[in-house]
């Protein structure tokens, strides 16, 4: 019985080894594609990964949904600055990625058509 129950422990110590071991390779995946996807989006925007920024401007929630419908004003933000444009409706928020002047100019862009409703 014994040798049964250190067999057992053995077993849960290379069972958590092993769990431990895949949690670090997860991370490291995340990390990768987390990389990637700034490579991606850097390429997408014509700037390198090194340049792509990332800001937020509060949105306030009355507007959220106008916001959102304007959809063919974003999108023609994004391919005029060169920016790519999230809308975080949980939080309120406006994500805006790209190079620093690119997202300064689509900020800029952006709080005039919230100025409008």
């Amino acid at each position: 019985v014994e040798q049964h129950q250190h067999l057992i422990q053995r077993k849960k110590a290379e069972i958590e080894t092993s769990r431990e071991a895949l949690r670090m390779i997860n991370i490291s995946i995340t990390e990768i594609e987390t990389a990637l996807s700034k490579v991606e989006l850097g390429k997408k925007l014509g700037c390198l990964p090194t340049q792509v920024i990332t800001r937020e401007i509060d949105c306030p929630l009355n507007k959220l949904n106008w916001v959102i419908g304007m959809d063919r004003d974003i999108k023609d933000i994004e391919e005029s600055a060169g920016v790519q444009i999230n809308v975080d409706k949980i939080r309120g928020k406006v994500r805006v990625r790209g190079s620093d002047s690119a997202v300064d100019e689509a900020i800029a862009r952006l709080e005039k058509l919230l100025m409008r409703k």
